[in-house]
């Protein structure tokens, strides 16, 4: 026991100044994660590098897509113009002027294609499709993108924090030798435990053993004499209680020399009982293995019958399948007969084949006579496309509808309406002359009347003495009288307003003064919420920021673009499309670049205002803006807009670009090479 309990304080002593097993659990679960994170860190490059690509490649698409909307557009438009044009067709003549510029006409335009029109329309559609899916594309790829770098970014941060927390701490080999020898202690421990419990209860089983034998022993003295006593008649010695195995030992003796005597005289029937026991073991030997071949026998029996059934389970099935094939074959059609009827099959085969190419040739016949039906119909449809043009400059006049088949019936329709309107206008003609005569009686009819109505107002000297001269000039003069009382009340009236009024515009100014408090105090309230605070601060910067490029977009665009935000999304307000409101996205390749460019100045002119410390003045632009990807036009717009912006003097600009054209604009040029070996930089102009 005292072994025991030495050796479990040494075990809790070592327990004790051993390492807390959860820190080392959670350094080793942090290796595993870190190792984990750093396994899935090529994949999440991989894909981030091809987000970045197909970013690349969408938006690239998404140009191409706006390059052919705006084509579209603009073919549409002349489309459109040509239309109007041959609309104005019918009232046009060479050498009046036009009704609508009013200069001379030249030349009458081309007749209305419809058909023109409409294709220009459908390519619109067509291409505003193709971009609304190049954009869908676009945003699906940024998406995609963003979430990339943004699970990069997550990764590398928890990395950073796993290796920050593992700063300081044994490699993962270290900590699971720290763990095996922690689990060693933990062992000692428990088994220095058990062994100090076995060891309290090995001493409670001694003490109570102890107990026992003494119990046993006044047990024993008491069998001692229990035993000896029914033997005194037989001679058995005396015992003393005091020696009590020497007592057992003399009375044991006794005993065995009191045996010996009767094993003597007992000798021929422990002979006897010998041999009957042999007797006994022969014959049960001899029932164990007759026992053993009747269970053989049984078995084999077993085997067979089950053979027996397996046999007559297969007969009876062959049995099945013979008497089926037989009722299969009882009306089954002899072998020459079926020899005839595939003989007959081929042959129908070949006839089918034979109306095969019948069909075949029908079919060519067929196609021939449709592309003789379509010329026709295209002859038919030009002789229609004549008949209209004749009768759409009399639509105003009234020319009948020509729908319907017949060609023929449709232009004498034409021509008999023509004839009979001429008949109808010649009789209008005469019939409005006549009305024209009989207004004009009217009409001096109304003055005579009017005259007498102003008489009788007073307006007018009653009566008919003196001249007509004399009459007009007094009805001047009265009406000069009544006109100057009605002015000086409507002027008093007017004062009176006026007074009002701005005793009424200085109660509005002062409520729209209070009002504009009231909303600056509130929004300034909201404002100033700490989740409010920096949102407001970030668009008060974009609202500088947008201004600043807005006014550089105009100038760069010579006054055709202004930009604006709507939500933190970039606008443009087209001035050349009635100052059409539309996003960034739907410029071109040329246009994108000015508003990018009047970002990046208004960027750096904003720079040390917005900075919290101040910040240099950018006095240096250098653009690489890939100006491969731009065509001709959009080139020539770059260009034209880096001449202005570096002709307004305030900055250098540097331009990088492998595009000859453009190089060839830039006056000072440095033209870097490369060969094998090194590279060389050589100045080339002024």
């Amino acid at each position: 026991l005292e072994e025991a309990e030495a050796a479990d304080a040494a075990a809790r002593e070592a327990r004790a100044g051993a390492p807390v097993r959860a820190t080392l659990d959670k350094a080793l679960a942090d290796h595993g994660a870190l190792d984990a994170a750093l396994a899935r860190r090529p994949d999440l490059a991989a894909r981030q590098a091809a987000g970045a690509t197909a970013r690349t490649a969408a938006a690239t698409a998404l140009d191409v897509a706006r390059d052919a909307v705006t084509e579209a557009r603009r073919a549409r438009d002349a489309a459109a113009h040509a239309d109007r044009a041959a609309a104005l067709r019918p009232s046009l003549h060479v050498g009046d002027a036009c009704p609508v510029c009013e200069q001379t006409v030249t030349a009458l335009p081309p007749s209305v294609d419809g058909a023109a029109l409409a294709t220009a329309d459908a390519a619109v559609v067509a291409a505003d499709a193709d971009l609304d899916r190049a954009r869908t594309a676009d945003a699906d790829a940024a998406s995609a993108a963003d979430r990339a770098a943004a699970d990069l970014a997550r990764l590398d941060a928890e990395v950073d924090a796993l290796r920050a927390a593992l700063d300081g701490v044994g490699d993962a080999a270290a900590l699971r030798a720290e763990l095996r020898r922690l689990d060693d202690v933990e062992a000692e421990a428990g088994r220095a435990d058990t062994a100090l419990r076995r060891a309290r209860a090995d001493r409670d089983t001694a003490a109570a053993a102890v107990e026992a034998v003494r119990s046993e022993v006044g047990r024993a003295a008491a069998a001692l004499r229990s035993a000896r006593d029914p033997l005194v008649g037989l001679g058995a010695p005396a015992v003393a209680d005091d020696d009590l195995p020497g007592a057992w030992a003399a009375l044991a003796s006794w005993a065995a020399g009191a045996v010996d005597d009767r094993d003597t005289a007992a000798g021929p029937a422990r002979a006897e009982r010998t041999d009957a026991t042999e007797a006994s073991r022969a014959a049960a030997a001899s029932f164990t293995e007759a026992d053993a071949a009747l269970v053989a026998a049984r078995a084999r029996e077993t085997a067979a019958a089950r053979a027996e059934q397996a046999a007559r389970s297969a007969l009876t099935t062959l049995d099945a399948g013979i008497d089926g094939l037989v009722a299969a074959l009882a009306e089954a059609p002899q072998p020459d007969e079926i020899v005839r009827t595939l003989d007959r099959i081929d042959a129908l085969d070949a006839a089918a084949r034979t109306a095969a190419d019948a069909l075949r040739t029908a079919h060519a016949a067929a196609a021939e006579a449709a592309v003789a039906s379509t010329a026709a119909e295209r002859s038919a449809a030009a002789a229609w496309d004549d008949l209209r043009a004749a009768r759409d400059p009399l639509v105003v006049l009234g020319a009948p509808a020509v729908a319907g088949d017949d060609l023929v019936a449709a232009w004498e329709t034409l021509a008999g309406w023509a004839a009979a309107a001429a008949a109808e206008r010649g009789t209008r003609l005469i019939a409005e002359r006549d009305a024209v005569t009989a207004a004009r009686t009217r009409r001096d009819a109304l003055t005579a009347d009017l005259l007498d109505d102003l008489g009788r107002h007073e307006l007018a000297p009653p009566g008919g003495s003196g001249s007509a001269a004399e009459e007009t000039d007094r009805l001047v003069q009265r009406a000069a009288s009544v006109v100057a009382t009605e002015h000086a009340k409507a002027q008093a009236r007017r004062d009176r307003l006026a007074e009002r009024v701005a005793e009424s515009a200085k109660l509005r100014a002062d409520r729209a003064t209070a009002e504009e408090n009231q909303q600056v105090a509130r929004m300034l309230g909201q404002l100033l919420k700490s989740d409010r605070f920096p949102r407001w601060l970030v668009a008060s910067a974009l609202d500088v920021l947008v201004a600043d490029a807005s006014a550089s977009l105009a100038e760069l665009s010579g006054g055709q673009f202004e930009l604006t935000h709507d939500n933190g999304e970039f606008v443009v307000v087209d001035h050349a499309d009635a100052d059409a409101h539309r996003p960034v996205k739907t410029l071109s390749g040329g246009e994108t670049f000015q508003a990018s460019l009047a970002l990046a100045l208004a960027l750096s002119a904003q720079m040390s205002s917005l900075a919290a410390d101040g910040a240099a003045r950018l006095d240096s632009i250098f653009l690489d803006e890939g100006f491969g990807t731009l065509d001709e036009a959009n080139l020539e717009v770059v260009a034209s807009t880096l001449e202005n912006l570096a002709a307004r003097g305030d900055r250098m600009v540097g331009v990088i670009t492998h595009v000859a054209a453009l190089a060839e604009r830039v006056p000072v040029r440095f033209a870097v090479s490369r060969d094998q070996r090194t590279a060389s930089v050589v100045r080339e102009g002024p």
